[in-house]
């Protein structure tokens, strides 16, 4: 079984701006910022954008860069049609 994460919130601004610290986890991940923030566009609709900081090396992020655009994929498809990935269900 994967041990608990243990997230706390540094920063929120209601629907448009979430910033995550780790501060329990995957080792590699522990004190790390995740931010989320949706900025709308001026041609109309929104974009997420989303930044993953603060690690102490540059092992594996290839990994979690793939990953996290796995799960973001996966979230504009649930957004747009309602219909989950099985990572979501």
């Amino acid at each position: 079984m994967p041990a608990p994460w243990d997230l706390r919130i540094e920063d929120s601004r209601p629907i448009r701006h979430l910033t995550l610290s780790v501060q329990a986890g995957p080792p590699e991940w522990e004190a790390t910022t995740m931010t989320y923030e949706i900025v709308d566009r001026p041609e109309g609709g929104v974009v997420l954008n989303f930044d993953h900081n603060d690690f102490a090396t540059i092992d594996g992020v290839r990994a979690w860069t793939i990953g996290w655009a796995t799960k973001m994929l996966a979230l504009k498809k649930y957004a747009e049609t309602g219909q989950r990935d099985p990572f979501f269900a």
